[in-house]
């Protein structure tokens, strides 16, 4: 479904920003048909917190019935990913060099 809706909108709803194209979703199923899932609830009400919970929370259930969780985010950034896979080829390196036995459990991390 995902390869259907390429840019489909799955940012949330924001408080103070109104936009009713949130309370639509317009999805193309495999079989070419269009479905349209309409948020049911009164826009006016949307400026409070908790309304807007809501909304976001039914956003995200049609979100991951028909596509799945949202693509995962990496915890690292590409130069800090560089870094660790410099540092164990670093130290692998290290210990095979030193005539040790690569042993990533005794490994002292915060040395590295």
């Amino acid at each position: 479904m995902l390869r259907l809706n390429p840019n489909i909108d799955r940012a949330p709803a924001v408080k103070g920003q109104p936009d009713r194209s949130k309370l639509t979703i317009a999805l193309v199923l495999p079989s070419g048909a269009t479905e349209t899932r309409i948020y049911s609830r009164s826009f006016e009400s949307l400026d409070r917190t908790k309304p807007l919970k809501l909304l976001n929370q039914w956003r995200l259930r049609i979100f991951r019935k028909y596509m799945g969780h949202s693509p995962m985010r990496s915890r690292f950034h590409e130069l800090e990913k560089q870094w660790l896979i410099d540092m164990y080829r670093s130290h692998k390196t290290d210990m095979e060099s030193n005539g040790q036995m690569v042993n990533w459990s005794h490994t002292n991390w915060r040395e590295l």
